[in-house]
C-alpha cells in the first residue's frame, strides 16, 4: 500500500493533468496514457484502459503533498499487518515548492521597497471517521428522516478540517460539516440555506439530549 501510494505520487507529477471527462478508455489522451505506461513500466502489470479510466475521474492534482495521509495509509496498513512499523518523517520536503512560491511572489511585487514572505507547511492531519462517528451520523440521518428530510453522508471531500485533530487518537466519536447546509463556505460567495437552520438546530439538540442520556 505504502509502495502503490509513492508511486502514483511519482507518476502523476510525471503526467500531463487530463480532465476526467477527456480520459476515455482507448482514448490515447495526454496524461492518461502516460499514467498507464509508467504503472507498467515500474510495477510490470499494466491496467486496463478502462480502470485508469475510471481511477482517472477521482484524481485531483494539487501542490500539497498531504504528507498526513501517507502516515494514516502506513498506519492502517501496519495494523492489518501489511507493513511494518515505520518512520515516515522526512519523507517530504517542501523546500522546492517553498522556493518556486517565494520566487513568484517576488516576481509579482506590487509596492516597491516592500518584501512579502510566504512558506508552506505541513498542516493539518486526514480525517478519517471511525466506527463510533459514523455510528452517530447514522443516528444523525435517521432524526433528519423524521423531518422528512434527507442527510447525504459521504466518504470523502477536499480540503482541511479541524476536526481531524479531535479524531486523531481514534476514541472519539467525530463527525464533521453539522453545520447549516449552503455552499462556497469561506468564500465571497458562501450562502446558507435559511429553511435549514431550524432543522439543524434541532438535529443538534437531539443527538446531545441522546448522547448526554446514554
Amino acid at each position: 500500500m505504502l509502495a502503490a501510494l509513492l508511486a502514483v505520487s511519482v507518476v502523476s507529477i510525471a503526467a500531463p493533468a487530463a480532465n476526467a471527462a477527456e480520459c476515455e478508455p482507448g482514448d490515447p489522451t495526454p496524461g492518461c496514457q502516460p499514467c498507464g505506461e509508467k504503472i507498467n513500466a515500474i510495477t510490470q502489470k499494466p491496467l486496463k484502459d478502462a480502470v485508469i479510466a475510471a481511477s482517472w475521474a477521482n484524481l485531483d492534482f494539487t501542490h500539497d503533498p498531504i504528507a498526513s495521509s501517507l502516515q494514516t495509509s502506513a498506519d492502517n496498513a501496519h495494523a492489518v499487518g501489511l507493513l511494518d512499523e515505520v518512520d515516515l518523517k522526512g519523507i517530504y520536503s517542501l523546500d522546492l515548492l517553498n522556493e518556486l512560491l517565494q520566487a513568484k511572489i517576488a516576481s509579482s511585487k506590487l509596492i516597491p521597497d516592500t518584501t512579502t514572505t510566504a512558506k508552506m507547511t505541513i498542516g493539518r492531519p486526514a480525517f478519517i471517521a471511525n466506527d463510533a462517528g459514523k455510528a452517530l451520523a447514522a443516528r444523525a440521518q435517521a432524526i433528519y428522516k423524521e423531518m422528512d428530510r434527507e442527510l447525504t453522508l459521504v466518504p470523502m471531500v477536499g480540503g482541511a478540517t479541524d476536526a481531524a485533530f479531535a479524531g486523531r487518537s481514534g476514541k472519539a466519536a467525530v463527525v464533521e460539516s453539522f453545520g447549516l447546509a449552503g455552499a462556497g463556505y469561506h468564500a465571497r460567495d458562501e450562502y446558507i440555506e435559511l429553511d435549514s437552520i431550524v432543522p439543524r438546530l434541532y438535529l443538534m439538540t437531539r443527538l446531545l439530549t441522546e448522547i448526554g442520556n446514554n
